[in-house]
C-alpha cells in the first residue's frame, strides 16, 4: 500500500465526551469529534509540525488521497482530530467479494513542518510533498454496520461498528491486517518517505 504514497475549527463547549482506547469522542455543538494523543520518534523530532489525517480512496484500482482531520505536534507528543461520525463517503472501499457493501476506511496519520497547511479534501501527491513523518505501523480505522458474513477479511470485525478507532499493523505471510490498538500507542515515526515500512493490507 505504501507505494503509491511514496511515490510522490471553530471550537464549540463540549457537551459530554466518552473516552475508549486512549481516545475521546466528544458531543459538541457543532456536532460529534474524536480526537487523541500520540508520541513522535525518530531522529530529528520537530520542536514544531503540522499533523493531518490522509485517507486512502480506491476508485476503479486506482489510489489517492482525502485529508480529513488535523492536529499538531510538539515536544515529542501529536494530538489529532477527526470531526463528524464518519470518514468522507469517498474514503469508504468495500472489502466484501462482490464489491459492494461492507466498506472501511483507512486514515494514516501524516506530519510536515510547522509552517505547512494541507488543504481540506482531495490532495494530489505534490500537496503531500516534504512530508517529514507518518505513523508508518499505524492507521485510524472506520468501518459501517452492514453485515460482514461474505467479506474476503474478517479482521475488520474486531473494530467497533460505524465508529473510529486505532489500528496496529499485524504483518503476514501473503497479506498484513491491522487490530485494535490503545490511540496513545499510535506513533508518528520522523523520517524520509523512501525509509518508511508500511502495512501491505490491499
Amino acid at each position: 500500500m505504501l507505494a503509491w504514497l511514496v511515490a510522490a475549527a471553530g471550537c464549540a463547549a463540549p457537551d459530554a465526551a466518552v473516552t475508549t482506547e486512549g481516545a475521546t469522542a466528544t458531543e459538541t455543538e457543532g456536532g460529534p469529534v474524536f480526537e487523541f494523543a500520540g508520541q513522535v520518534a525518530g531522529e530529528d523530532v520537530p520542536a514544531e509540525a503540522t499533523v493531518a489525517v490522509v485517507w486512502l480512496v480506491r476508485t476503479a484500482g486506482l489510489a489517492s488521497m482525502f485529508k480529513y482531520g488535523d492536529g499538531r505536534a510538539g515536544g515529542g507528543e501529536f494530538m489529532v482530530s477527526i470531526a463528524g461520525e464518519a470518514p468522507p463517503d469517498v474514503a469508504l472501499s468495500p472489502l466484501n467479494k462482490e464489491g459492494v457493501g461492507q466498506r472501511i476506511a483507512f486514515g494514516m496519520l501524516m506530519m510536515w513542518p510547522a509552517e505547512r497547511e494541507i488543504p481540506e479534501g482531495v490532495v494530489g501527491f505534490e500537496a503531500i510533498g516534504g512530508l517529514i513523518g507518518l505513523a508508518e505501523q499505524y492507521a485510524v480505522i472506520w468501518r459501517d454496520g452492514e453485515d460482514w458474513g461474505d467479506a474476503v477479511h474478517d479482521w475488520p470485525l474486531a473494530f467497533p461498528a460505524a465508529a473510529f478507532a486505532c489500528g496496529r499493523c499485524q504483518q503476514g505471510p501473503g497479506i498484513d491486517w491491522y487490530e485494535p490498538v490503545d490511540c496513545a500507542e499510535v506513533t508518528i515515526t520522523v523520517g524520509a518517505p523512501e525509509s518508511f515500512v508500511g502495512c501491505d493490507f490491499l
